[in-house]
């Protein structure tokens, strides 16, 4: 399903791209702060997640990432939960979120997920904290390309779409991109086997 010579959008790390003087001083300061803050208390979040854009930008910075969907997806990272409360907070954000926020939420399902990894099983159903994790993060992937929005639906195929959406399931979001103008490049596909 990969179509040869276009760049696919691949997540590099949040905050190796941050840290790559993407930032001024007091808007690097603040992030730092600020994700010090959710590792201690996870509830500073509500606050400090729709402040991303207005304390540290809006610019492009890669392939992947604007300044913004960076930025909380560092605060993401520094929430102190693994699989299914992990899972919880995110949804919690793409819910009560915008579409800034929520394209950074999808966006940075593929960081999250892998520290979903970490961790024993999960008490009562025996499945790993990454499944835990998985399984509503892909819910969040499914309702974003039910929406209207083509740049949430966009951030929806990136490469945790790619990597744990159903073949067919992720056929058919590529079809409804054809249909809706959304540029091929733009969406992440699953290795081939």
């Amino acid at each position: 399903m990969t179509t040869p010579g276009q760049p696919r959008p691949t997540p590099t790390d949040p905050l190796a791209v941050l840290d790559s003087d993407a930032l001024p001083g007091p808007a690097r300061t603040w992030l730092r702060e600020a994700a010090a803050s959710v590792a201690v208390r996870p509830n500073a979040l509500r606050v400090l997640f729709p402040a991303a854009r207005r304390r540290c930008g809006q610019e492009r910075l890669d392939a992947y990432w604007t300044v913004d969907e960076a930025a909380r997806a560092v605060l993401l990272a520094a929430l102190p939960y693994r699989g299914r409360a992990l899972a919880d907070q995110v949804t919690a954000l793409y819910h009560h979120g915008g579409p800034a926020e929520q394209r950074a939420v999808l966006k940075a399902l593929p960081c999250l997920g892998e520290r979903g990894a970490e961790g024993e099983a999960v008490e009562g159903d025996g499945r790993g904290e990454r499944e835990a994790f998985t399984a509503p993060a892909l819910d969040l992937v499914r309702e974003a390309l039910r929406g209207d929005d083509t740049s949430v639906v966009q951030a929806a195929l990136g490469p945790f779409a790619a990597a744990h959406l159903p073949d067919d399931e992720y056929r058919q979001a590529v079809l409804m991109c054809v249909r809706s103008g959304i540029p091929l490049a733009r969406v992440a596909f699953p290795e081939e086997a």
